[in-house]
């Protein structure tokens, strides 16, 4: 057996020890959420001019008018609203193939802008418009046009149909001639 003494000093460590640990937990929990609460405000500001371009960009290929398109905050997840809708929120389901494809689209050049603010980043396509109606590859070729200018873009297609649209301003390489 220890001597009482031994025991006291042991114990007075001990406590001197859970003191120190409290103090620890203490700041590991303020420090925690204080990063939960900077998340929390650096995704509100970066989720709404995600949300914003991605708009922007989904209004200018769309043929549907929609007013707002926002992000949940929780699951990341569009909502998108039209005019027709009344303020209830459309769900993915409702949407066609074609204007899922759309918001998609939008949502990956809105992305590729908020990663590649300073240097633009090249945009690859692989039949990316397949689901679209005519008047919406229309749309959707004349904004690559307008994005050609500042950033380059590889589009891979088995369709003529855009070597007649982009023309001359694109080059072209068929893969069979190779």
């Amino acid at each position: 057996l220890e001597s009482p003494f031994t025991l006291e000093e042991d114990l007075y460590d001990l406590r001197e020890k859970e003191k120190n640990l409290k103090s620890k937990a203490q700041a590991l929990l303020t420090a925690r959420e204080t990063l939960r609460n900077i998340v929390i405000q650096f995704r509100k500001e970066h989720l709404n001019l995600f949300a914003n371009q991605t708009k922007e960009l989904f209004q200018k290929i769309a043929s549907e008018n929609y007013n707002t398109l926002s992000y949940d905050e929780t699951s990341l997840a569009p909502v998108v609203q039209s005019f027709e809708s009344e303020g209830t929120p459309l769900s993915m389901a409702s949407m066609s193939c074609g204007t899922q494809d759309q918001l998609f689209f939008s949502m990956k050049l809105a992305l590729l802008d908020q990663l590649s603010s300073s240097k633009k980043l090249p945009l690859f396509l692989d039949d990316p418009f397949v689901n679209f109606d005519h008047a919406r590859r229309k749309k959707t070729v004349n904004l690559l046009k307008t994005l050609s200018t500042e950033r380059q873009i590889f589009l891979f297609t088995y369709d003529p149909w855009y070597v007649e649209l982009f023309g001359q301003e694109a080059h072209l390489m068929n893969l069979e001639t190779i």
